[in-house]
């Protein structure tokens, strides 16, 4: 590699014949001189010699500032500060990742923490409703009607419940089965009905319908939009048609046609923003009540109307009716309704309270956004050492 020399003074030499060299210039000229690394060692040799061969005593003054060479220090120095800032980074980028696991490990802790106490307040709101049916079973069983209606629990009448606590609140939303259809009992039309009031397609109502008489029957013969064995079989995951009565609702989803979002209902907004409910055949069918009336007092809107004789202006009008004071009899809702001359809805209504009740309790936190759902359905038996009898429980968050 060549470096330029700085400048420096030449030796004071004689005038020659020959052309004037670097050697033989006149004193005190500067100069700059272009060598290579062997060159530098032996300038001061060929500068001290004369244009007559002879050397001279003097030394020649030759300078060579320092920032003409580069320093090889400086140069490790810059190389290290280089890796030191990589390393810095890497140690950065090691720490954002280490708090952004801490952050979501606690998130998830909250959360789970968060869960289990939405679920025992939830599971909290199941006892206390079954303890307030409890209470109304042990009251009414003795005295008269009067006595019963006057000692009657109008929360628990009305199937709403609330239970709070120090950081969250259950709203219970209770049902006495005996305001359902009994799905294994039902009459052909009360299920049409129904199925019609819950907002389905006329050709939907039929393959469901068909596919509960074909299911809950005794025979392989199929109702024209039913379905036995030879479709059931079928399937990618086949099974047989049961052939006898449902042992609990939910098994409604392995019928033809009943899909989860029928069968738990569909929420969705109408024009006006209000949300609304479409289908939710669990929340109108039963399977364990022993009659096939349906209690004035409990029934929604939507099963008093698939009562054949009934409309859906007259069941608004019960609803109505109820909510100031329950029905003591059906002969009560004649006189009020003048529907004593129609026998056939007359003859499927009753005001008796069942023993058995379907429970939804909805847990929430104190500004919080976890929920926990349980529904289950018990009935109050006095033999039991508790008093009551789980038949049926569901914690499944499951909302359509």
């Amino acid at each position: 590699m060549r470096v330029r020399i700085a400048e420096y003074r030449m030796w004071d030499v004689k005038h020659s014949t020959q052309p004037k060299s670097a050697e033989s210039r006149s004193p005190g000229t500067r100069m700059s001189v272009i060598c290579g690394p062997r060159s530098v060692a032996t300038l001061d040799n060929r500068m001290g010699k004369m244009d007559n061969g002879q050397r001279t005593t003097d030394k020649a003054q030759f300078r060579i500032p320092h920032s003409a060479f580069r320093n090889p220090h400086l140069s490790e120095r810059g190389s290290v500060l280089v890796l030191l800032a990589w390393i810095l980074v890497a140690l950065s980028l090691i720490a954002l990742s280490f708090s952004s696991s801490v952050r979501m490990e606690a998130k998830a802790t909250l959360n789970e923490v968060d869960l289990k106490q939405s679920y025992y307040i939830a599971r909290s709101g199941v006892y206390y409703a079954m303890n307030r049916a409890l209470l109304q079973a042990l009251k009414t069983t003795t005295g008269d009607i009067a006595s019963q209606q006057q000692n009657a629990d109008e929360d628990l009448e009305r199937g709403q419940l609330r239970f709070s606590m120090a950081n969250g609140t259950a709203e219970i939303t209770v049902t006495d089965e005996t305001g359902k259809v009994n799905v294994n009992i039902a009459a052909e039309d009360v299920l049409r009905n129904l199925m019609a009031q819950v907002g389905l397609t006329r050709d939907v109502a039929d393959g469901i319908v068909d596919g509960i008489l074909d299911w809950r029957d005794a025979d392989q013969d199929v109702h024209a939009n039913g379905a036995e064995d030879s479709y059931y079989m079928g399937l990618n995951e086949p099974y047989h048609a049961k052939d006898g009565p449902l042992d609990n609702i939910e098994e409604l989803l392995l019928v033809k046609g009943v899909s989860p979002e029928i069968f738990y209902g569909q929420k969705f907004k109408d024009d006006s923003g209000a949300e609304v409910t479409r289908g939710g055949l669990v929340n109108f069918l039963t399977t364990y009540t022993a009659i096939n009336r349906i209690n004035i007092n409990s029934a929604p809107v939507e099963v008093l109307a698939s009562i054949p004789g009934m409309d859906e202006e007259r069941a608004q009008a019960i609803v109505r009716r109820r909510m100031e004071k329950p029905f003591s009899s059906p002969t009560e809702v004649g006189e009020q309704l003048g529907m004593q001359g129609d026998v056939n809805a007359m003859a499927n209504l009753s005001a008796f309270r069942s023993n058995v009740y379907s429970l939804r309790s909805v847990a929430h936190l104190n500004n919080r956004k976890i929920v926990s759902v349980i529904r289950c359905t018990f009935a109050v038996d006095m033999s039991s050492p508790t008093g009551y009898r789980i038949i049926y429980w569901n914690e499944n968050n499951l909302e359509l």
